[in-house]
């Protein structure tokens, strides 16, 4: 048995679980698998989610709506119990609202660094591939010389605090949107 309501692979490919009509089983409690709709993705390790796999969500989404008018949320598993799932690139898709049928497309990687651009606040202790985006960025603007490791440590913290002072901005070390915007601009 599968928990999920329904699957879809990168392809676009949509699978059924249980069934739309039926409860999930996926959401770790009686209250949130009645609640809730659950629609997972088939990713692996590396992978990211795929235009095929986006449309094919919203569509989705948009069918649940249809029979639920009241349906309006759409959250990661992580928003309903203590999970690692679905991962960082679907929470930062989901908290720019591209999952929703009228929401945004996907914000491709930098380039130049591969890694996604961060949209979450940034600060010491936080790991992670937009980490690795922001040590990139900083090398390249200020050739900070930093070990592009995705850990947010003391050597991170003082390279943003230079940063933060060569664009105006108050050195509190933390990479909210005002130093977030500067970095892109630079």
């Amino acid at each position: 048995d599968v928990a999920y309501n329904e699957l879809i692979d990168l392809d676009g490919n949509v699978f059924e679980g249980r069934g739309i009509r039926h409860r999930s089983g996926a959401q770790g409690g009686n209250k949130n698998n009645k609640e809730w709709v659950a629609i997972g993705l088939m990713l692996g390790p590396g992978q990211l989610v795929s235009a095929e796999m986006l449309e094919s969500a919203k569509s989705r989404i948009a069918a649940v709506r249809l029979m639920n008018p009241k349906a309006l949320q759409v959250v990661g598993h992580q928003q309903l119990k203590p999970t690692q799932c679905p991962g960082g690139e679907v929470m930062s898709l989901l908290a720019r609202g591209a999952f929703d049928p009228d929401g945004l497309t996907p914000e491709k990687p930098q380039p130049e660094s591969g890694w996604p651009v961060p949209e979450r606040v940034l600060f010491r202790t936080r790991r992670g591939n937009d980490v690795k985006w922001l040590q990139q960025r900083l090398n390249q603007i200020n050739d900070a010389r930093l070990v592009v490791d995705g850990d947010f440590g003391k050597k991170t913290s003082r390279a943003v605090a230079r940063f933060q002072l060569s664009a105006g901005l108050r050195p509190d070390r933390i990479v909210g949107p005002l130093t977030m915007r500067a970095l892109k601009v630079r």
